[in-house]
């Protein structure tokens, strides 16, 4: 049943999930920054963002972690069509921690 369940690995993240001297941990997700690498630029804010773009498209993106294989940080961007439910999505990896888990 685990196999091929895309999302049952990720939570999604609403805040900084790196915690230090001066960062709140998260709720779910609380990760030492040592030993992260960031592949992007970190982002400034976290919370879910939806925007409306040209040619009335909506974008919506967020921020998950999971740590199946290793520990990653992913941004996610899904794109609609102004009043149709069909969307294309594409995830980047932001950042990379440790070795994660293995089902």
């Amino acid at each position: 049943m685990w196999h091929g369940c895309s999302w049952s690995t990720h939570e999604i993240l609403g805040q900084e999930p790196l915690y230090g001297e001066n960062q709140a941990s998260y709720k779910e997700v609380d990760l030492e920054p040592y030993n992260w690498e960031w592949v992007k630029n970190k982002p400034a804010v976290w919370e879910p963002c939806v925007k409306f773009i040209a040619n009335q498209m909506v974008e919506v993106s967020f921020y998950s972690y999971s740590g199946l294989g290793y520990e990653r940080i992913y941004k996610h961007i899904d794109l609609y069509n102004s009043g149709n439910y069909v969307f294309s999505s594409d995830s980047d990896i932001i950042a990379s921690g440790q070795g994660g888990y293995i089902f």
